[in-house]
């Protein structure tokens, strides 16, 4: 019978709990915060909710700890970490508009034709977007001024 070695002693997993620093907390793109975070529970064999819930708490700056204050004094018994984790994408996470605003600033619609770049603008939406009245009125408003009085007129006769 061959004895089964685990990959990392519990002595190498007890200094990666202690070197374990997580990435500073990113309030503008806490979607990418958790991603980065939870790369770095992989690498650092960080399993439990528990575990995972404290690392986050830590990494969140005195300044923003207020958004989470529910759930600080008195976490949750069971999910700690998948609690903590909606609550702060719910608080800090863009509205549609809000990430539709940021697409069409990042995207403006230079020398492309004013249907090209609605083609690439409903793209980058998403279908659950593309159709949207936000957006029509977001793309509306990235059109030249100029222009803008005859895409309004033939939007409303269609």
């Amino acid at each position: 019978m061959v004895e089964e070695r685990p990959l990392v002693n519990d002595r190498k997993l007890d200094l990666l709990a202690i070197s374990f620093k997580p990435v500073t907390f990113i309030p503008h793109d806490s979607e990418m915060w958790f991603a980065a975070l939870e790369k770095q529970f992989i690498a650092c064999n960080v399993r439990s909710q528990r575990s995972k819930y404290v690392y986050a708490v830590e990494a969140i700056p005195g300044d923003r700890i207020s958004t989470i204050r529910d759930i600080i004094p008195k976490p949750p018994e069971t999910n700690a970490y998948d609690v903590l984790k909606d609550t702060i994408l719910q608080f800090y996470a863009p509205s549609n508009e809000e990430r539709l605003r940021q697409l069409l600033a990042r995207h403006p619609i230079g020398d492309s034709t004013p249907s090209r770049h609605l083609a690439r603008l409903r793209t980058l939406a998403g279908p659950e977007n593309a159709h949207s009245y936000i957006s029509r009125e977001l793309r509306l408003e990235s059109l030249p001024r100029h222009v803008q009085p005859t895409v309004t007129a033939l939007l409303e006769d269609s």
